[in-house]
């Protein structure tokens, strides 16, 4: 990942990082699904819809594992 990145792989690589617990703040999926659903709409702003999906699937997982916490 560079600066040149486009911002919903920005995005989307700071959902996981949320997902996975890696920040001090701790984890939080609830976070990490927002940030998901964000990637997906600048994905679909970017005309890239399979990416958008993909990030859309992703939310709903992270939103999942916040309902068993």
């Amino acid at each position: 990942m560079s600066l040149d990145s486009p911002p919903y792989i920005v995005i989307a690589k700071t959902a996981q990082l949320w997902l996975a617990g890696n920040l001090k703040q701790g984890r939080d999926p609830n976070k990490a699904g927002d940030l998901y659903n964000e990637a997906a709409e600048v994905a679909m702003n970017c005309m890239k819809g399979k990416m958008a999906n993909k990030y859309y699937m992703l939310a709903e997982e992270a939103y999942g594992e916040a309902e068993d916490e």
